[in-house]
């Protein structure tokens, strides 16, 4: 069940008494929500996978080949980590009279 008070399940980055509370869709929403994994546990598993396969190229007397690649794949993991969720977009214009003080 979702509190009033907590991220609003449809991702829209707001609480959820501001954005779905009374809207007829928001069990739906909650209900179809799965749990997301977070990032730092899908980044090591790639890091794992990424030692693993380094690891072979070793092991089969590529080291160059197995070093080259293994700092690609994890500059590729970091940026894809970095990027996964970016913030949501600005929905103010950036001058101080949209400045929302809870009123």
């Amino acid at each position: 069940m979702v509190q009033r008070n907590d991220p609003c399940p449809c991702q829209s980055g707001k609480k959820y008494k501001q954005c779905c509370l009374g809207k007829k869709h928001s069990a739906d929403v909650a209900v179809s929500s799965q749990p997301e994994l977070p990032t730092w546990k899908i980044f090591l598993v790639a890091l794992v996978v990424i030692i693993l396969i380094g690891g072979a190229l070793w092991l089969a007397d590529l080291p160059r080949v197995a070093q080259v690649l293994s700092a690609t794949l994890f500059i590729l993991a970091i940026i894809w980590a970095a990027f996964r969720r970016p913030p949501p977009p600005r929905t103010t214009t950036g001058d101080a009279g949209s400045i929302n003080f809870g009123r």
